[in-house]
């Protein structure tokens, strides 16, 4: 199923898509920290330590495919840049791939939807 612009608009312009994706990037700058920060050695790691570590990095996976895919959603649909700077975050999200998606969450896609939602509210009173 292929989303129209209104129907991706509408699914990532609102507070709920916000936080959903922030939740998202948190995880993911949180799971690739863990992952370069230990030098993990699992023959000695205990068996619930082995379990900890596997639901973390499930977690981490999960948000990480989950910001991927939102933010490569947003610059599909949504984003409004200009055409140099959507190829420099085109090849900044195929490339960088968990690394990409982090800093245009934060650089492009919630400034944009924070003023648009910002003037939203304005225009509702």
């Amino acid at each position: 199923m292929i989303l129209s612009d209104i129907e991706c608009h509408r699914l990532l312009y609102n507070w709920r898509a916000v936080t959903f994706l922030g939740i998202s990037a948190f995880l993911s700058v949180g799971t690739i920290v863990l992952l370069w920060g230990l030098k993990l050695h699992l023959v000695e790691l205990s068996q619930p330590e082995r379990g900890a570590l596997s639901f973390a990095g499930a977690a981490g996976a999960l948000a990480i495919m989950s910001l991927m895919v939102g933010m490569g959603l947003y610059w599909a649909k949504c984003d409004a840049s200009s055409r140099r700077w959507k190829t420099i975050w085109f090849f900044a999200l195929l490339l960088g791939l968990p690394y990409g998606a982090v800093p245009y969450y934060l650089f492009v896609y919630l400034p944009a939807v924070m003023h648009e939602l910002h003037d939203s509210k304005g225009a509702a009173r």
